[in-house]
This record gives structure tokens, sequence and C-alpha cells, in this order.
């Protein structure tokens, strides 16, 4: 169980999971896309991919220590469910 209670792979909710991971980053899934966002998208990205779930060193490798979460969290909420463009780094 992780502190957010959500499945780690995206757009789940047809397959059965109450909360899931509602954006990934890739350039498919960019932001204003109609696939970028599982609950407020037309589409939603695809269903069962991975996330990169929590990163307790999100600052260090590139994402803005104002941009929290993930920065300054516990390592298990080091998460944020976003696949914001650079100079977010939603990526890293």
């Amino acid at each position: 169980m992780n502190p957010f209670a959500i499945v780690y792979l995206s757009n789940m909710y047809r397959y059965g999971a109450t909360q899931a991971a509602n954006e990934i980053y890739h350039t498919l899934f960019w932001q204003g896309t109609k696939w970028s966002n599982a609950l407020t998208s037309a589409c939603g990205p695809a269903p069962g991919y991975i996330t990169g779930g929590p990163n307790a060193n999100a600052v260090r490798d590139g994402v803005p220590a104002s941009l929290a979460p993930p920065a300054a969290q516990p390592r298990q909420k080091a998460y944020k469910d976003w696949n914001g463009p650079w100079p977010d780094s939603s990526w890293l």
C-alpha cells in the first residue's frame, strides 16, 4: 500500500481502480491534448503505463524546489500526478 492509495498505472478506472495515475510524461500524452489527463481530457493516456512513482531525489534530479510535491516530501510521498514540461521537469 502506498500513502496515496493509488495504482501507479495510468488510466486504470475501466479495469476497477478507484484511484490511478491520471497523467504520465510522454509527448503523445502532452498537456492540452485529448490524451493528457484520464479525468479531464477526452481520452486520457492509454491504460496500463507504469508511472515513475515517488522520486525522493526529484529536486536533485532537476525538478524545481518550489514544486511541492514532489519536493519537500517524505520519500514515499515525493510524487505528483502531472506531465508538465520544462522547467517543471515531470519526467525526471
